[in-house]
Order: structure tokens, then C-alpha cells, then sequence
């Protein structure tokens, strides 16, 4: 592979890094993790061992320098952003999330999801939740339909928020546990949180829809019992009461993801 970008004099070293990196990008997502416990190798490596011929003698290997072992930490930043923008082509959020983690050069070299909550580069529109277990846990399971991949996520932070619904496009809506339990829109692969005002309805059966086809996102929420219909932006809201056949054809338009900017700039007697 060759690279327009790299530096005269170090062509060699650069592709190498890239190749070893992009190896690790076509595997698992665990051999990305091994790639930050390289990055905090110490600079040069321990003595091994090796057992000869004869059982009884061990023979120490040479001690090899930093050079000869890939310094995931030193690549340079274009580079670090080509692998990061390939996992975002395939939706891999997560995997997107695990590099920045890897050490500060890497994370300087990137953006950062929670700078704009609202990006569409880090929003999970290709998850789906599967199991809706959360209530009594915070390991969840998750499926990339881009890629068929899975997913177990642990998310902590379901302990401290009532977990009401999650999205077709893998969003958590949670309410705070003090009153008036102010709802919050969750993203689970970057961990990023979106505070709204309106309080979440005290009902059983409540479903929720999150659209960012707006300046700013667009909160729906439906109760199934009292008919009643949220739509939120973060600082102000309205609640509307609908008859049975209307809610119900509402109630399908936004559970199925049918929102977009003829949702907010339509008459509700237009859209019927």
C-alpha cells in the first residue's frame, strides 16, 4: 500500500504500522484492545525464554529495542484518522470509541462524539437493541444490520436512571430517578447523553422516537394508556390527546422510524 501522506524517510516504518493496524481492523474488535495494552508496552522489551535441546538448559532471547515492535502511539495523526473514519463507513461506533481509547496522541487525532451529541457519524441508526433485559441488568445485546455483527455492551450508567423505552435506531430514552424525571436521550457506543425538560409520562407503556433531522433533536413520546402524544426539543415541550384511531396511526408512523422534517413543519391534520 503506498501513502501520499506519510513522511520522506520514514515511508518504510509508516506503511508497516498501517498494515499491522488495518490487520487489526479486519479482525475482532478484542484484537483492537491488544493494540492499546501494545501502546503501553514499556520501551523496551523483557528478556523470554527458550528451551533448547536439551531440557535442562534455557537460553535467554536478546533484548530487542522499542524500534522493533510497532509504537501504536507515535503514528502519525492522518494516519490514526484514516483507520478511525474506516470503522464509521460500517457503522463500528464502537470499535471507533475502543481506538480513542487506546492512548492522548490517538484521541487528539480524532473527534471527539460527545463535542456534538447530534453528529450523524456517531449516532447508532444501524443498532438494534435485542434484548430488553435492562431492567434488571446493564449488559445488553446489540446487532450492527450493516454488518450482522454483535455486540455486548455494559452501560453502568442504566443504574442511575429509570430505562422507559429504547429506539428503532438503538437509543436509550431514560428518565432521571428524582422528580419530575426529566427525560434523557442515551446513545449506548459513545456514551454520550442528551438532557430534556419534559418529564417522562408515569406509565406503563410508553414508547419514544429520537429524530436529528432538525437544528435540534426532536424528542417523540407515546402513551399507550391515556392516548397522549410528547414532542420535545431539550428546553420545551407539548403534549397532545388524540382518539384511538388517530394515536394508533401516529403511534405506528414513529415506532416504525416515519420522522423527518415534514413531521415538525406539517400540520398534525395534514400528516392524517
Amino acid at each position: 500500500r503506498t501513502l501520499d501522506f506519510a513522511q520522506e524517510g520514514g515511508v518504510g516504518h509508516s506503511i508497516l504500522a498501517v498494515d499491522s493496524v488495518l490487520e487489526i481492523q479486519n479482525q475482532a474488535k478484542q484484537q483492537l484492545q491488544r493494540a492499546a495494552m501494545a501502546a503501553a508496552a514499556a520501551d523496551v522489551l523483557l528478556p523470554s525464554k527458550r528451551q533448547k535441546n536439551n531440557p535442562s538448559c534455557l537460553g535467554t532471547l536478546p533484548v530487542l529495542p522499542a524500534t522493533a515492535t510497532a509504537d501504536w502511539s507515535s503514528l502519525q495523526p492522518d494516519i490514526v484518522r484514516h483507520i478511525a473514519n474506516s470503522f464509521l463507513t460500517t457503522d463500528d461506533v464502537d470499535c471507533y470509541m475502543d481506538l480513542r481509547a487506546v492512548c492522548h496522541n490517538w484521541r487528539c487525532a480524532t473527534d471527539d462524539p460527545k463535542d456534538d451529541t447530534s453528529d450523524p457519524r456517531f449516532l447508532p441508526y444501524r443498532w438494534i437493541i435485542l434484548n430488553d433485559a435492562f431492567q434488571s441488568g446493564t449488559r445488553l445485546l446489540l446487532v450492527n444490520t450493516s454488518t450482522g455483527r454483535f455486540l455486548h455492551r455494559e452501560l453502568p450508567l442504566l443504574r442511575d436512571y429509570y430505562v422507559i423505552t429504547t429506539t428503532l435506531t438503538g437509543f436509550f430514552i431514560l428518565a432521571d430517578r428524582s422528580p419530575p424525571h426529566a427525560a434523557r436521550v442515551f446513545n449506548p457506543l459513545t456514551g454520550g447523553t442528551i438532557p430534556f425538560t419534559v418529564p417522562v409520562p408515569p406509565e406503563v407503556n410508553v414508547a419514544g422516537s429520537i429524530c436529528f433531522d432538525f437544528t435540534l433533536p426532536l424528542l417523540t413520546l407515546l402513551c399507550d394508556s391515556s392516548h397522549k402524544l410528547y414532542m420535545a426539543r431539550p428546553d420545551q415541550f407539548e403534549v397532545e390527546d388524540h382518539k384511538f384511531p388517530v394515536y394508533s396511526f401516529i403511534r405506528r408512523a414513529v415506532v416504525g422510524g416515519l420522522i423527518g422534517r415534514w413531521w415538525g413543519s406539517a400540520g398534525m391534520a395534514d400528516v392524517i
